[in-house]
């Protein structure tokens, strides 16, 4: 189907509510479909921590890549071209982070509760 206008969906909500309604159900699912493309383009484009700071894109940064300036920082051009800012990428980060803390946690927890139940 030929994508649709504003001025094209204005004239549908006057004249063929029915259509409107067809055409607003094909652009959620369409939505739903990129934001699905956008979060595999996320996890792609993995990014490993630096000692003093920052991170790269560990998909866009070169194997061999020996002079810092080749590095890719993260997010990388193609995150920002889908809509990735710097908010979302801290908030990436620190949700990441969060999860390997609670997994840390739970690990050190069974860990224990186990050590008690052998002894």
């Amino acid at each position: 189907m030929a994508a649709i206008t504003a001025e094209q969906l204005d004239e549908l909500v006057d004249t063929d509510p029915i259509r409107l309604k067809d055409e607003a159900i094909r652009l959620l699912a369409e939505v739903k479909q990129l934001r699905g493309y956008r979060a595999e383009l996320i996890s792609l484009h993995e990014r490993e921590e630096l000692i003093f700071g920052g991170f790269i894109c560990l998909h866009c940064t070169p194997d061999d890549a020996d002079d810092p300036d080749d590095n890719v920082y993260w997010p990388c051009p193609s995150l920002r071209a889908v809509g990735v800012t710097d908010e979302e990428a801290i908030a990436l980060i620190t949700a990441h982070r969060a999860a390997i803390e609670e997994k840390a946690r739970r690990d050190a927890e069974a860990a224990k509760d186990g050590g008690e139940h052998r002894g």
